[in-house]
């Protein structure tokens, strides 16, 4: 068994969505061994943290220990995305598997949502998952490729996910305008990107997109090709077709169906292999 992430931490926005954590570990923990799985709740209000909710994740708690992953949980009162970066800080962790919270409307976009404030300042991976995974595993993953220099920086954990489960990479190239100029860029981005992965042994499949919005563009692909994950960039988007729905990279986690793997942007990091 391949090990990538040593460290995870396990936690939820708010305790509905919980459970849904804590069965992605326990199928991650069949493809990936960790040394250590930390359980954390952190919230304002701890009143909704019910039995059902604890019993759920000391079933996950035990399953770790039969399969003698180390642990540790706690349940504490305080800010969430705060606490958990702290944590995730201090404990040097891989990968962050966290339950976004199922609120539907606007009203999470005009406050902004824990998850992704969480997302975005962590200093590792993030899954977000919002309900139970619906089959036990991960054959396919969509990768989103656009006209941004920073979309191609999923690539190499696009990789890691699909060597890990075994999965397709499902490139898209999606575009919100149909002029020649910005189609041809996304054209070579996503060219660039499954040339270079199909080079390193990792199957890929291409296709490209059109729509004004590039959430719902992606997410009917999603849906379409039945996939597994999602991988997306972390970053601040405007999005000038829904000022109130927030940026794209915030409705792809609140709307997705799938669990979503963010990819915080990095200065530093080259992209010199994908040179145009």
């Amino acid at each position: 068994m391949e090990t990538i992430f040593n460290k995870l931490l396990v936690t939820s926005e708010k305790a509905d969505t919980f459970p849904a954590a804590c069965g992605f570990i326990e199928f991650m923990i069949t493809c990936n061994k960790p040394q250590e799985v930390d359980f954390m709740f952190i919230n304002e209000d701890l009143s909704h943290l019910n039995q059902e909710v604890k019993e759920r994740v000391k079933q996950c708690i035990n399953l770790m220990h039969n399969k003698d992953i180390m642990t540790e949980h706690s349940y504490r009162q305080g800010n969430f995305h705060r606490g958990i970066i702290d944590m995730a800080q201090y404990s040097a962790t891989d990968l962050i598997i966290c339950g976004a919270e199922l609120v539907k409307g606007f009203r999470r976009f005009w406050n902004g949502s824990e998850t992704y404030k969480l997302i975005k300042a962590a200093p590792c991976y993030v899954v977000s998952i919002q309900k139970p995974m619906k089959r036990q595993s991960i054959k396919k993953i969509v990768l989103p490729i656009d006209t941004t220099q920073e979309t191609r920086q999923k690539v190499p954990a696009a990789m890691q996910m699909a060597k890990l489960f075994g999965a397709t990479i499902h490139v898209l190239g999606v575009s919100s305008s149909n002029s020649a100029d910005t189609l041809k860029t996304v054209k070579s981005y996503a060219e660039q990107a499954a040339f270079f992965m199909s080079e390193r042994d990792v199957n890929v499949e291409l296709e490209f997109l059109q729509g004004t919005n590039l959430t719902d563009v992606t997410l009917e692909y999603v849906d379409n090709i039945d996939a597994d994950m999602l991988l997306i960039m972390a970053v601040e988007e405007p999005n000038p077709y829904g000022m109130f729905e927030g940026s794209f990279p915030e409705q792809m986690i609140l709307k997705s169906q799938v669990p979503v793997m963010a990819i915080k942007l990095r200065e530093d990091l080259k992209v010199a292999y994908f040179a145009i």
